[in-house]
């Protein structure tokens, strides 16, 4: 029980930070 939701965090915690990596791409990329 307690795997699942590790597992759970660490696919949410790289989810949100790819996520926040595309949009600081996206900002970049813009301002050029």
């Amino acid at each position: 029980m307690e795997t699942t939701y590790l597992v759970l965090l660490i696919v949410a915690f790289l989810a949100i930070g790819a996520m926040s990596l595309y949009i600081l791409f996206k900002l970049f990329a813009g301002q050029r």
